[in-house]
């Protein structure tokens, strides 16, 4: 009796191990699906200028709203509206705070920044892998440093956090793979590591590396920076549609950023939360 007891359990073992793989999937939307995505983030910038410290706190919460178009059998048309932005910001003691739902807000300073973004549509194509282009003819903005903290600048990162490139080949449990983004504007190095599935859904891990340069303006000044950023998360993938259901990455940055000559060391952190869901 107790060998059998044992021979079951080694069988229920292997068992749960052979079906904990993950197996390279693909891209499946469907014609009028329609998603709400939150974007939730704060990001901490000390900043040493002239011998003095500067502390910039920024915390937002973005609100847009993804829209499936059309269908072929390897690409997919989405449309994406951001619908709301919530933002607190304390810079140098000084606090200031915006709400693109309030007529004052939007009229203002900041509203100004992001008129071209709010409830604006921007198109983009997805293939079944999950690589993302913008299709729309949309200006992008000027660049901007709040705007860029905040990721509401770069559309094309915002809807291609929502999908992920398969690995190669089947995945055990444990196993690691990676994956690189090269722009004009920097590089990010990824390593995943599948944990589980459940009902569905696949659980990540993952690491990162980034090194950006850019320049950006501030309060009608250049600024041109370059940020090493490190950092480390999780992410729950929707293996039957490839859509990241959530993915929530934390990072330490350091670098400089040049202002009409004076070079100005920073450091900071960073925490992101993307959420998806169906309406």
């Amino acid at each position: 009796m107790k060998r059998l007891i044992t021979s079951c359990f080694t069988l229920l073992l292997v068992t749960v191990a052979a079906a904990q793989k993950l197996t390279p999937w693909g891209v499946q939307l469907k014609t009028g699906e329609k998603f709400k995505v939150f974007n939730t983030s704060t990001n901490n910038i000390n900043q040493q200028m002239m011998g003095q410290e500067i502390q910039i706190n920024i915390a937002s919460t973005i609100s847009d709203s993804l829209y499936v178009k059309s269908e072929t059998a390897q690409i997919f048309n989405v449309s994406k509206v951001t619908n709301r932005l919530l933002m607190e910001m304390d810079a140098m003691g000084q606090q200031r705070s915006y709400d693109s739902d309030k007529a004052e807000d939007r009229e203002g300073e900041i509203g100004e920044k992001f008129k071209d973004k709010i409830g604006v549509t921007v198109d983009a194509t997805v293939t079944k892998k999950g690589d993302v282009k913008i299709t729309s003819a949309v200006p992008a903005a000027e660049p901007d440093a709040m705007g860029g903290m905040m990721n509401v600048n770069n559309d094309s990162a915002t809807i291609a956090s929502l999908f992920l490139n398969p690995p190669s080949k089947e995945i055990n449990a444990g196993e690691s793979w990676t994956d690189s983004v090269i722009s004009s504007t920097g590089k990010i190095a990824t390593s995943y590591t599948y944990v589980k599935t459940e009902n569905g859904v696949a659980y990540l891990s993952f690491t990162l590396k980034a090194i950006n340069e850019g320049t950006t303006n501030a309060n009608g000044m250049e600024v041109k920076s370059k940020v090493q950023s490190e950092g480390s998360g999780t992410m729950m993938l929707e293996l039957k549609s490839g859509l990241v259901l959530e993915r929530v990455t934390t990072m330490k940055l350091s670098g400089n950023s040049e202002v009409m000559g004076m070079e100005i060391p920073l450091t900071g952190e960073s925490k992101t939360t993307v959420k998806l869901t169906r309406y």
